[in-house]
């Protein structure tokens, strides 16, 4: 995977709800990926992307240590954050008008959870991914540009690294392809994006009747 990979996975997840900044989100979902810095983004904190006043924004991890962290150092008051996994999350259906996932699908049976982000949000409301997945021969020009890339980037300092301490699941157990697939058939209309630096990104919004 190389350096930097929580900075991948937050520039790629700043860069899918940009497309969102200017949408009213009343209740938003983070899971994992950092989720203190990820909620408190959600929860209406001013940023270079956007502004959303929600009236509250829950961000849930499955490991301790993160979400202890993520209690610890965020000020923002209308944050949650509540320790377990998206299938066994303890909300109603359709809860959430947004639903974000940060490097947190290739821990979880993808079909599982799909469906249970499929559940949990409003019809109408945006599902935006940040994933990781296994490559396969057919995507080695896009790993070797990445590669490419972070050698730039860690060459310029353009983009300061650090480890973060949540848990690492490597390799994924999917691979681009059949994530690519699955989403597809669950995913109806969402736009998936493969990244160079070892990321894809999914956005969704879950028909009115759904």
């Amino acid at each position: 995977l190389g350096a930097c990979p929580s900075n991948a996975s937050k520039s790629g997840f700043r860069g899918t709800v940009r497309r969102f900044a200017r949408t009213y989100v009343e209740s938003p979902l983070v899971l994992g990926g950092e989720t203190e810095d990820t909620a408190r983004f959600e929860a209406g904190r001013k940023t270079p992307i956007g502004y959303w006043d929600t009236l509250l924004a829950v961000g849930i991890d499955l490991d301790e240590p993160s979400a202890t962290l993520a209690r610890a150092t965020t000020t923002v008051a209308n944050v949650a954050f509540v320790r377990t996994d998206i299938l066994h999350a303890p909300f109603a259906p359709k809860s959430f008008d947004a639903i974000f996932s940060v490097a947190t699908m290739h821990h979880l049976p993808l079909d599982d959870a799909l469906h249970a982000l499929i559940t949990l949000l409003r019809p109408g409301g945006v599902l935006g991914i940040i994933g990781l997945a296994r490559s396969t021969p057919v995507d080695l020009p896009t790993d070797a540009l990445g590669g490419v890339a972070h050698r730039y980037f860690a060459h310029t300092g353009g983009r300061q690294c650090w480890e973060h301490s949540a848990p690492t699941v490597w390799p994924p157990p999917d691979t681009y392809r059949a994530v690519r697939r699955r989403t597809a058939q669950l995913l109806p209309g969402r736009t998936f994006r493969r990244h160079l630096l070892w990321r894809y990104s999914i956005v969704w919004t879950k028909p009115p009747d759904g």
